[in-house]
């Protein structure tokens, strides 16, 4: 904690938040830049990812993939970031962000979709309420896929 003293204080040692703990929540954890995980993690609060990463991840909470990572797995969560790789089907409850640099090969469920310039995304989107599993909402739009012509991308109906 950062003490300050101004002239409103009458020289009380008033605090000041640090400046990173206005703008993100405190990380609950962290996987390195060095680090490899495989399997399934379950994992609540605010994570941050920078290594690699395959398999499953079930975030509830604020999930960020670094620049540094490469994330080869199906993603769930609330709130995600994406600023790294990610091969793998995304979806999230709440928001999902690809920012600058993001690589992202897979469908993407998310009610809430922000894709900034400089992002390589290759997939589906679907911009509704996740079904839970996200198989669902996947599944439907692999059916409205077999229901389009393949030269035009017209509807056969």
């Amino acid at each position: 904690m950062v003490l300050g003293k101004g002239p409103w204080s009458a020289e009380k040692e008033t605090p000041i938040a640090p400046r990173e703990s206005r703008e993100k929540p405190a990380l609950n954890a962290l996987i390195g830049r060095d680090c490899r995980v495989s399997g399934k993690l379950y994992l609540q609060g605010a994570v941050q990812i920078d290594g690699n990463i395959e398999g499953e991840l079930h975030a509830n909470g604020e999930l960020t993939v670094g620049e540094t990572a490469k994330v080869d797995a199906k993603i769930v969560g609330t709130r995600i970031k994406i600023y790294g790789q990610v091969n793998g089907d995304i979806e999230s409850r709440e928001r999902l962000e690809l920012h600058a640099g993001a690589r992202v090969i897979g469908n993407i469920v998310s009610p809430s979709l922000i894709i900034y310039d400089g992002v390589i995304f290759e997939g589906h989107c679907s911009m509704k309420q996740s079904a839970g599993n996200g198989e669902a909402a996947l599944r439907d739009d692999e059916d409205l896929l077999s229901e389009t012509d393949d030269e035009d991308g017209k509807l056969l109906r």
